[in-house]
């Protein structure tokens, strides 16, 4: 029997015990990057969750590295992702873990943006290389204020210097407006649904997201 995430994972970061499973897949996925490298295979960066339990303890960043440092592996591929969930209107907590990744060397990307707590205004300041548009911009069909709203989003994310990922894409519809007005990353099932590591090592050898005649591009967590 499967249990579906959104039932388990809610009481494993209630109990805090999500922040042992960050760490399993954090090293599982250096494991992985080992392995695809030794075997000359191809690469992409991946994102990496951080859940709020490990991101308010301020061991977290040490037990990560801990890990890391046991693997030769460049931090170029790996970027942590944190949910605008994360305290958001804790400005000065954010602001100082967020650079304290990236003076490691690792890069950041806030997802789940618009979700429910986003601040415009907090933009600005936030030392983030890419914003993950919510799945909830997208799950509904493309009417013209959605049009304005996106347009102007990615206007702005861009102006700023950011790179933007569309979450949750499903149709052609997306896909087609995404592409005209500059969105540079694409994740969702019209591309694919979440596959097993094997699958997954296919797909980046024969990398069939790259032979869409379009700029959008696939992006891949963990």
């Amino acid at each position: 029997m499967q249990v579906p995430l959104h039932v388990f994972l809610p009481i494993f970061v209630q109990n805090t015990f999500i922040r042992k499973i960050d760490q399993i897949v954090f090293d599982q996925l250096c494991q992985c990057f080992t392995r695809w490298l030794d075997q000359g295979l191809p690469v992409v960066p991946i994102s990496c969750n951080l859940s709020r339990p490990s991101f308010m303890d301020t061991e977290y960043l040490s037990e990560i590295l801990t890990i890391f440092n046991r693997y030769a592996l460049p931090q170029s591929l790996f970027e942590f992702e944190l949910s605008e969930e994360i305290e958001l209107n804790n400005e000065v907590t954010l602001l100082d873990s967020m650079q304290d990744i990236q003076k490691r060397g690792f890069s950041c990307s806030l997802d789940d943006f618009g979700s429910g707590y986003s601040s415009l205004s907090l933009l600005s300041s936030l030392p983030v290389s890419t914003i993950k548009l919510d799945r909830s911009f997208f799950n509904e069909p493309l009417n013209e204020k959605k049009q304005i709203v996106l347009r102007e989003l990615l206007t702005i994310l861009h102006g700023l210097g950011m790179q933007t990922v569309a979450e949750g894409v499903e149709s052609q519809e997306y896909i087609d407006f995404l592409r005209t007005h500059g969105c540079d990353f694409v994740q969702g099932f019209y591309y694919s649904t979440p596959v097993p590591i094997p699958e997954f090592e296919r797909m980046l050898i024969q990398q069939p997201f790259l032979h869409h005649e379009q700029s959008t591009r696939k992006d891949c967590n963990v």
